[in-house]
């Protein structure tokens, strides 16, 4: 019963976190496909919380099955472990959404500088317009009083 006792520990932080359960970690997962390519260890995470749900299905719900028969002291081991993470916040939906504010923060700070950068060539480009149109006034005064005079 240690699994199914480490399972619901873990389906109750799941239910916290998203009302569902992990069915609802596993579907968060699945909507963050991107999680793949920029957190370490998601997919066997993901796989690993499918396969866990599988065997507390069979569990639950099959006729003479067994924890003994579908999981090892190391599978109720990962389960406790992915709780932890969760507590800890390194959990594969945690470092997702620690990475996403990064980027938005750093892409938010590349468009402030871009923004100050254009405000800077706009004012640079004021400026020089500025001093033209009076050079050319300037001229413009300088060749009618040298015609007048």
């Amino acid at each position: 019963m240690k699994f199914m006792s480490a399972y619901k520990y873990l389906d109750m932080i799941c239910r916290d976190m998203n009302d569902i359960g992990v069915s609802g970690y596993i579907e968060d997962m699945e909507k963050n496909p991107q999680g793949a390519y920029t957190v370490i260890g998601w997919q066997e995470d993901y796989r690993n919380l499918k396969h866990y749900r599988w065997i507390r299905n069979q569990i639950a719900h099959e006729i003479d099955v067994e924890e003994e028969d579908l999981c090892t002291q190391g599978d109720i081991e990962w389960i406790e472990d992915f709780y932890n993470r969760i507590m800890d916040c390194t959990d594969p939906l945690a470092c997702y959404a620690s990475i996403k504010r990064e980027n938005s923060r750093k892409q938010s700070y590349s468009n402030e500088r871009d923004n100050e950068n254009t405000k800077e060539h706009k004012s640079n480009h004021c400026l020089r317009w500025i001093i033209l149109s009076v050079i050319t006034v300037s001229a413009v005064v300088y060749w009618l009083f040298l015609r007048g005079v």
